[in-house]
């Protein structure tokens, strides 16, 4: 007499319990990955805002009178725009899109961004001579992916460091309340307006 060959109900009730406890661990880990990814934006969107202002004062060109409210006769000093860019920017796990006037205001001190973005960017100054200007900056981008009650923020802060290494003009506060911390010229990962976390991912 001919054995069949197959699974018992057993075998196959345990094959479908491994797949259920790989999948409980799999999913949340894989969507924390995601997070992870979507906000590797803002730090590396400041680093290349930073070096954009770092080349403006170091340079010492001047911006065109449009962008943004510029003054087209200040030279020497790092420039933050009027609002946050992207105009309208609103936080939430959607990206928002830059508009022409927007990417013309980030053209107009060679900061280069393609396609929408995660982050909301908003900066500010100290010591300057005039409105949007300074020679202290701090630059900060918050977002919220995860869709939480807490915004995330980098922030990067630039002090004016005199000629025997102290701090001659402190870097403003944050935009969302961020007080200047070292190390300076380096991106920190904060929750909006206060101390430094991972914001759970």
């Amino acid at each position: 007499m001919k054995k069949n060959k197959g699974f018992t109900l057993i075998e196959l009730m345990i094959v479908v319990a491994i797949i259920g406890i790989l999948a409980a661990i799999a999913i949340p880990n894989f969507l924390k990955y995601q997070l992870r990814a979507k906000f590797g934006e803002l730090p590396t969107n400041v680093n290349a805002w930073f070096k954009a202002e770092e080349s403006l004062r170091q340079s010492e060109r001047t911006i065109p009178a449009g962008v943004s409210g510029a003054n087209a006769t200040v030279t020497g000093q790092y420039f933050v725009f009027a609002g946050t860019v992207p105009t309208g920017c609103v936080l939430g796990t959607r990206k928002n899109a830059w508009t022409s006037t927007d990417l013309g205001a980030s053209g107009g001190i060679d900061w280069v961004i393609e396609g929408s973005t995660y982050g909301c960017y908003t900066g500010a100054v100290a010591g300057g001579t005039v409105a949007q200007y300074g020679t202290a900056v701090t630059l900060e981008a918050q977002s919220n992916i995860d869709g939480d009650a807490v915004n995330a923020a980098v922030v990067l802060f630039k002090p004016l460091i005199a000629s025997d290494g102290t701090v001659a003009t402190n870097a403003p506060n944050s935009p969302s309340g961020v007080a200047m911390a070292t190390p300076y010229s380096t991106v920190q990962r904060r929750i909006a307006g206060g101390a430094i976390d991972d914001n759970t991912f």
